[in-house]
Protein backbone atom coordinates (compact mmCIF):
# COMPACT_ATOMS: atom_id res chain seq x y z
CA UNK A 1 0.00 0.00 0.00
CA UNK A 2 2.95 2.22 0.95
CA UNK A 3 4.67 1.96 -2.41
CA UNK A 4 1.22 1.98 -4.30
CA UNK A 5 0.33 5.38 -2.21
CA UNK A 6 4.02 6.61 -3.10
CA UNK A 7 3.73 5.37 -7.18
CA UNK A 8 0.07 7.42 -7.02
CA UNK A 9 1.52 10.31 -5.44
CA UNK A 10 5.06 9.98 -8.34
CA UNK A 11 2.06 9.67 -11.39
CA UNK A 12 0.84 13.50 -9.65
CA UNK A 13 4.15 14.80 -9.26
CA UNK A 14 4.51 13.23 -13.08
CA UNK A 15 1.34 14.83 -13.96
CA UNK A 16 2.33 18.15 -12.63
CA UNK A 17 5.55 18.28 -14.41
CA UNK A 18 3.79 17.24 -17.85
CA UNK A 19 1.46 20.02 -17.22
CA UNK A 20 3.95 22.67 -16.23
CA UNK A 21 6.34 21.58 -19.32
CA UNK A 22 3.28 22.04 -22.18
CA UNK A 23 2.05 25.62 -20.02
CA UNK A 24 5.95 25.92 -20.36
CA UNK A 25 6.54 25.29 -24.25
CA UNK A 26 3.03 26.91 -24.76
CA UNK A 27 4.19 30.27 -23.06
CA UNK A 28 7.40 30.27 -25.17
CA UNK A 29 5.49 29.70 -28.43
CA UNK A 30 3.46 32.96 -27.71
CA UNK A 31 6.48 34.58 -26.82
CA UNK A 32 8.07 33.67 -30.04
CA UNK A 33 4.85 34.60 -31.72
CA UNK A 34 5.31 37.70 -30.23
CA UNK A 35 8.84 38.27 -31.08
CA UNK A 36 8.51 37.44 -34.93
CA UNK A 37 5.68 39.81 -34.97
CA UNK A 38 7.56 42.56 -33.48
CA UNK A 39 10.16 42.09 -35.97
CA UNK A 40 8.14 42.00 -38.76
CA UNK A 41 6.46 45.37 -37.08
CA UNK A 42 10.13 47.08 -36.56
CA UNK A 43 10.75 45.62 -40.56
CA UNK A 44 7.95 47.39 -41.56
CA UNK A 45 8.71 50.86 -39.89
CA UNK A 46 12.49 50.85 -40.98
CA UNK A 47 11.58 50.32 -44.80
CA UNK A 48 8.43 53.23 -44.12
CA UNK A 49 11.67 55.19 -42.63
CA UNK A 50 13.94 54.58 -45.54
CA UNK A 51 11.25 56.02 -47.31
CA UNK A 52 10.57 59.07 -45.63
CA UNK A 53 14.63 59.45 -45.27
CA UNK A 54 14.87 59.28 -49.50
CA UNK A 55 12.00 61.24 -49.63
CA UNK A 56 13.83 63.99 -47.91
CA UNK A 57 17.02 63.25 -49.85
CA UNK A 58 15.19 64.05 -52.76
CA UNK A 59 13.43 67.16 -51.38
CA UNK A 60 16.91 68.57 -50.08
CA UNK A 61 18.76 68.01 -53.87
CA UNK A 62 15.53 69.41 -55.46
CA UNK A 63 15.91 72.26 -53.17
CA UNK A 64 19.61 72.72 -53.54
CA UNK A 65 18.95 72.81 -57.50
CA UNK A 66 16.20 75.22 -56.89
CA UNK A 67 18.75 77.67 -55.30
CA UNK A 68 21.31 77.36 -57.53
CA UNK A 69 18.73 77.90 -60.61
CA UNK A 70 17.27 81.07 -58.37
CA UNK A 71 21.18 81.94 -57.73
CA UNK A 72 21.39 82.16 -61.41
CA UNK A 73 18.56 83.60 -62.38
CA UNK A 74 19.64 86.20 -59.83
CA UNK A 75 22.96 86.72 -61.40
CA UNK A 76 21.09 87.14 -65.39
CA UNK A 77 18.46 89.30 -63.47
CA UNK A 78 21.44 91.55 -62.02
CA UNK A 79 23.35 92.10 -65.70
CA UNK A 80 19.91 92.90 -67.23
CA UNK A 81 19.27 95.52 -64.49
CA UNK A 82 23.10 96.52 -65.24
CA UNK A 83 22.46 96.56 -68.76
CA UNK A 84 19.15 98.32 -68.39
CA UNK A 85 20.96 101.32 -66.53
CA UNK A 86 23.49 101.34 -69.36
CA UNK A 87 21.28 101.67 -71.98
CA UNK A 88 19.10 104.40 -69.64
CA UNK A 89 22.20 106.66 -69.32
CA UNK A 90 22.58 106.25 -72.97
CA UNK A 91 19.27 106.99 -73.45
CA UNK A 92 19.64 110.18 -71.33
CA UNK A 93 23.09 111.30 -72.73
CA UNK A 94 21.15 110.72 -76.35
CA UNK A 95 18.17 112.87 -74.83
CA UNK A 96 20.61 116.15 -73.51
CA UNK A 97 22.19 115.27 -76.75
CA UNK A 98 19.45 116.05 -78.28
CA UNK A 99 18.10 119.00 -76.34
CA UNK A 100 21.26 120.37 -77.15
CA UNK A 101 20.98 119.93 -80.91
CA UNK A 102 17.55 121.61 -80.44
CA UNK A 103 18.42 124.83 -78.94
CA UNK A 104 21.71 124.92 -81.56
CA UNK A 105 19.04 124.45 -84.31
CA UNK A 106 16.71 126.98 -82.07
CA UNK A 107 19.92 129.67 -82.30
CA UNK A 108 20.83 128.84 -85.53
CA UNK A 109 16.78 129.93 -86.77
CA UNK A 110 17.04 133.05 -84.42
CA UNK A 111 20.20 134.11 -86.34
CA UNK A 112 18.55 133.06 -90.37
CA UNK A 113 15.71 134.77 -89.44
CA UNK A 114 17.66 137.63 -87.92
CA UNK A 115 19.97 137.96 -91.06
CA UNK A 116 17.26 137.67 -93.38
CA UNK A 117 15.27 140.30 -91.62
Amino acid sequence: EEIASRNGKCKDLQNDITKYQNSLMEAKSKHDEEIASQNEESRSLQNEITKYRNSITDLKIKHDDLLEEIASRNGESTSLQNDMAKYRNSLTDAMKKHNDLLEELASQNEESTSLQN
